[in-house]
């Protein structure tokens, strides 16, 4: 049938025939002709093949579309003259789509991005599969979103990163010597193996072959260790998940933000701990008078648990950032757990087989290129429980610091928790912030204004603004943050009010770069905190179950939990301190609590735990050996003899961010910040408060019993 608006395919039920007019019951419109109000652009779905659903590097869902040759023809050139302006997907008279053009799309392959659940992209691919009819693409508007992160941000912090990688080889070499240069020899392979994972696009068959090689090692290595039952299910059921985790690292590259850097940059600071634990054992058994080869096998043996504990640890931490988090979160934990698990792999492998090719050589007979004394004294314990009350005291008064200080300044949320509108824009001609301050009120009054007008004019139906936009551009807070560049920030704006404002100010001032947008509505910014707080607790539940199954094989009088809940408190007190220090300085800088703070947080919590897992390992392992001896003198010993362990693997850890914190990008310089305190606090507290925490407990548990 005809109507004002074209023609129409109809499915009708219930006819009637026995009238002079025909009455048809509308069921469902199959076909609607576009309005005449559509730009028409040629392209119909006689000219497209098929639409399938894949996902991106953060396992989000996009709509990758392809158009026979004509179609592709008749694509590149509609995509060619509307960039940075949206196309509208018309199936059935409905407008199901309007995907952003980026650029020029040639070759009749295109993808639809955006933040579709996997059920939205498949309705979506859907639509398009069976819309077995011309399915016109159509002009309907144009927006403008700014860039978050610039290219010379991300090269920034690349750079950052090298510098720090090559601190923490210098590093290596001179401490460890042979082991050492070895190590920055692996961790350069394992930088390779990186990259090539998160950069690299091959067929699915030979990425699945791949890993399924790189499962097979594994599992091999897996079955060959001298662990228990449980462990090593638990290790095969990793080794499962790594086989689908790489053959799709090898399929789908990985787009790093500065974020991700991040990631990539801390997994390789941490990868280093793996070695550095293999070379402190290794040393021990050489002291102990241990040929090469046996020294070498047994450190590697009595390395493994604290590196499989601590290592799934963090991956549990990362399990929780990419379930709960936003996709800047979703994109520093997949690419930490990556560099985790590529570590885990090139540890038990790579420099392993560098130490065995030493053996049987005349350097493999120089201790001292091993950092061994021939014939040194045997290092003393260190009475760290005697200084553990005075320590305990001093961390108390910091946390009640930190608890009168969060009374007094309050913490500081950002967008992300509140709910607003931030605005970075930089400008051509020379402005001051109260210029800008006064624009953005009478901009407010043009908008309004404007609002009212609508609002009386407008269809009682239809809704002129969504409810949560208050424009209040009058209050907005004007910082700069540069040579005419300005940071906006102000109440929730829509992108179309957002691009009002742009308009107006460009009216006003000229030509203006827009640096960055980010708007959250308060409905999401509360709905991002109360995540956060799901995600610390959630890993705070995780790593005390996983501490008390892992710690299960001690001496019945040793309750495993209070290992774990040892390890929470002082997580707990990680946490805090990094907060309160945080909290005083948002007093007195632009700092805000974020996203990225948050993931700073529980980037600590993973590395913190990986810190104090090491030093209860090897109390486990001296509490084994001699079951009835006193607790306390058997702490000394462990923290003693894992003190270099801590402290060079702090270092390495920090030599990285230092150089991020120092050359990277402004943008993640308070995340850095937070990472390195917390890091440092989490070193500090593995020593003096969680294991004080397990003796103190336990030898009260002892006298309460008598």
């Amino acid at each position: 049938m005809s109507s004002q608006f074209g023609y129409h395919i109809i499915k009708a039920n219930k006819v009637e025939t026995n009238v002079k007019k025909k009455k048809v019951k509308l069921e469902k419109i199959f076909f609607s002709t576009a309005p005449d109000m559509w730009k028409e652009t040629g392209l119909t779905g006689a000219q497209f093949m098929h639409a399938d659903v894949n996902f991106d590097q953060l396992y989000q869902p996009y709509i990758s579309i392809q158009f026979n040759p004509e179609g592709a023809k008749l694509f590149e050139e509609i995509t060619a003259r509307n960039i940075n302006k949206p196309v509208a997907i018309f199936v059935g008279g409905e407008l199901i789509s309007a995907p952003n053009v980026k650029e020029k799309i040639s070759g009749g392959s295109a993808q639809i991005t955006g933040r579709f659940t996997v059920e939205e992209a498949n309705n979506l691919a859907r639509d398009l599969n069976t819309g077995a009819i011309p399915a016109p693409i159509l002009l309907v508007g144009q927006y403008t979103i700014g860039s978050t992160i610039g290219a010379e941000a991300l090269n920034t912090s690349v750079k950052a990163g090298l510098i720090g990688i090559l601190l923490v080889a210098l590093f290596m070499i001179l401490y460890y010597r042979l082991p050492g240069l070895l190590a920055v020899a692996a961790l350069f392979i394992y930088s390779l193996i990186l990259l090539f994972l998160l950069k690299s696009e091959i067929h699915l068959i030979i990425a699945f072959i791949i890993s399924s090689i790189v499962f097979a090692v594994v599992v091999y290595k897996v079955l060959k260790a001298n662990e228990p039952a449980l462990e090593k299910i638990m290790s095969f059921i990793l080794a499962c998940f790594l086989l689908f985790f790489v053959a799709y690292l090898l399929r789908t590259p990985v787009t790093l933000t500065l974020a991700g850097v991040a990631g990539v940059i801390l997994s390789i600071g941490m990868a280093v701990d793996a070695n550095i634990l293999i070379f402190e054992r290794m040393k021990e058994e050489l002291r102990a008078g241990k040929p090469l080869a046996a020294a070498v096998e047994a450190g590697f043996n009595r390395a493994w648990s604290s590196i499989r504990d601590s290592n799934y640890s963090s991956l549990i931490t990362c399990a929780i950032l990419f379930y709960l988090g936003s996709s800047i979160i979703k994109g520093f934990a997949f690419n930490l757990a990556a560099g985790i698990i590529v570590s885990m792999f090139t540890a038990i492998t790579i420099t392993k087989t560098f130490l065995k090719a030493f053996i049987g050589t005349k350097l493999g007979q120089k201790l001292w290129l091993f950092g061994v004394k021939e014939n040194a004294p045997e290092k003393q314990p260190i009475k760290f429980m005697k200084m553990s009350k005075i320590f305990m005291g001093l961390s108390g008064t910091i946390i009640v610091i930190g608890i009168i200080a969060a009374a007094v300044f309050g913490f500081k949320p950002g967008l992300d928790f509140t709910g607003g509108t931030l605005m970075e824009l930089k400008f051509n001609k020379n402005i001051t912030a109260q210029d800008l301050k006064s624009s953005l009120a009478d901009i407010e009054k043009d908008l309004i204004g404007l609002n009212k007008i609508n609002a009386s004019s407008a269809n009682p139906t239809e809704i002129s603004a969504p409810p949560e936009e208050t424009i209040d551009l009058a209050n907005s807070q004007v910082i700069s943050s540069g040579e005419n560049t300005f940071i906006i920030k102000t109440k929730y704006l829509t992108n179309e009010t957002y691009g009002k404002v742009i308009e107006k100010l460009k009216a006003k001032f000229g030509q203006i770069e827009e640096l960055r947008f980010t708007t959250i509505g308060p409905t999401v910014g509360a709905s991002t905190q109360s995540k956060a707080l799901i995600a610390i607790l959630a890993a705070c539940v995780m790593i005390m179950l996983y501490l008390a199954f892992a710690f299960r094989k001690i001496p019945k009088h040793i309750n495993p939990w209070r290992f774990g809940t040892a390890a929470v408190i002082a997580l707990a007190h990680d946490i805090w301190i990094t907060i309160a220090v945080f909290i005083v300085l948002g007093k007195f800088s632009s700092f805000e609590m974020d996203v990225m703070f948050i993931t700073a947080l529980l980037t600590i919590l993973g590395f913190s735990v990986h810190d104090t897992i090491v030093v209860f390992d090897r109390l486990r392992e001296h509490l084994r050996i001699n079951e009835r001896g006193d607790i306390k003198e058997l702490a000394d010993i462990s923290m003693t003899q894992t003190l270099s362990r801590s402290i060079n693997t702090s270092m390495t850890t920090i030599l990285t961010l230092l150089a991020l914190l120092l050359f990277g990008s402004p943008s993640i310089f308070y995340f850095v910040l937070a990472l390195i305190i917390g890091i440092a606090v989490g070193t500090y507290s593995s020593i003096f408060i969680a294991t004080p925490i397990v003796v103190y407990w336990t030898n009260w548990k002892k006298n309460y019993n008598r």
